[in-house]
């Protein structure tokens, strides 16, 4: 079992380094292309969202970092592993991108306020269209790399390539509609800029839901509660489930009820079975608190 369980973490670790490698061949090729193409046309819109695309190569990076702290193993100072190295680089991630976004909002204003116009070209146009297709690309590959991972880091990576795709869309539409609206341009540099502070909102959430604790999905915790119903039927009232993360190493404490006369011994045992039984299922270390069946909620 542990053998199998090494095995598929070092297949998952390949897989998420895998993915941040394409994230970031990928985002450099396409910033160079794109900022090229939004200054040939002067398009702040157009520059917004190749700074955006780097930002991403950056973040790949901070996600590299947190992948090789993470995996350093347990040492006296930090007991449960070094997993939160990927929460702090998200946290990183999520700041960077606001201060991009607030950087980018300040000039699509003055764009908007000075009138100025941009004569889109047809190469500008194929760029950024061809741009929408490849990020969604990145962000399917980013996705399933963090479901197999269980990664948070490369999930909101994805939704980063995501909302790099959206903003290049936006983009297009723009760019057809210049001619007749010349004020375009600032206001789709405007629609990026949001975009960006909503990559970083959901990130920033995210990581804090995780940094602080967390109640697991409704979905897993039915199938916690089924699973420890079928492994210690004397256990009911199953309560008090908190998660915490520390990058692919998951602690859980829970609270089961037992019949108030059960030997101290016999209480410990199914316990201890519990635990175990999450441990091989789930591959959550849990920490099981028994609670008398007349007593109220400790």
């Amino acid at each position: 079992m542990e053998e199998r369980r090494s095995l598929m973490t070092a297949r998952q670790s390949r897989l998420g380094y895998a993915a941040v490698g394409l994230s970031i061949a990928g985002n450099v090729i396409l910033f160079i292309v794109k900022y090229w193409v939004g200054l040939s046309v002067d398009s702040v819109a157009m520059q917004a969202d190749a700074w955006h695309t780097l930002s991403d190569t950056l973040t790949s990076l901070i996600v590299l970092a947190g992948f090789w702290m993470a995996a350093r193993p347990p040492d006296r100072e930090h007991p449960f592993g070094h997993g939160r190295a990927e929460s702090i680089g998200a946290l990183i991630i999520g700041t960077l991108l606001a201060v991009v976004a607030f950087s980018f909002l300040q000039d699509s204003l003055m764009r908007l306020f000075t009138g100025d116009t941009v004569d889109y070209s047809q190469l500008s146009i194929l760029v950024f269209l061809a741009t929408v297709f490849v990020k969604e690309a990145m962000a399917q590959v980013s996705m399933y790399a963090g479901r197999q991972r269980d990664s948070e880091v490369l999930i909101a990576d994805g939704w980063h390539h995501r909302s790099d795709a959206l903003t290049s869309l936006f983009i297009v539409i723009g760019a057809w509609a210049g001619g007749a609206y010349g004020w375009i341009d600032g206001a789709l540099g405007i629609v990026v800029s949001l975009f960006i502070f909503y990559a970083a909102g959901s990130i920033l959430r995210d990581v804090v839901t995780s940094l602080l604790g967390e109640r697991p999905r409704h979905e897993m915790q039915q199938r916690i509660m089924a699973a420890i119903t079928q492994t210690a039927p004397e256990a009911s009232d199953i309560h008090h489930m908190h998660l915490h993360r520390y990058g692919d190493h998951r602690e859980m404490t829970l609270h089961i009820r037992l019949p108030d006369d059960m030997p101290l011994r016999d209480a410990h045992a199914i316990a201890h079975r519990v635990e175990q039984m999450l441990h091989e299922r789930f591959d959550i270390a849990a920490t099981v608190h028994v609670d008398p069946l007349s007593g109220g909620h400790m």
